[in-house]
């Protein structure tokens, strides 16, 4: 019996290659940075002027990024301050 791993949130809709855009995280099927998204959000943008911007990139890609990075955070898949003090500069 083969026993298949859970899928992460955002598995599937990302994805990165060398050759694509210098390797920068990239929305599936598209050329699209995942950054944009979050840069979109921090200037204060509409999820409606995202799409209309970038309409290659579908309202499943941004809910599975969104989902993604929350779990990470909830998670605290992340260095904490203390951790970070522990870093040599």
């Amino acid at each position: 019996m083969t026993v298949e791993a859970p899928k992460l949130p955002g598995e599937g809709m990302v994805s990165r290659d060398h050759d694509v855009v210098s390797g920068a995280p990239v929305f599936v099927g598209t050329r699209v940075p995942i950054s944009t998204l979050f840069d979109y959000l921090a200037e204060g943008h509409s999820l409606q002027e995202y799409h209309d911007d970038f309409p290659a990139v579908t309202p499943a890609h941004v809910r599975a990024v969104l989902d993604f990075a929350q779990d990470m955070i909830l998670r605290e898949q992340f260095p904490s301050r203390d951790t970070l003090r522990n870093y040599p500069r």
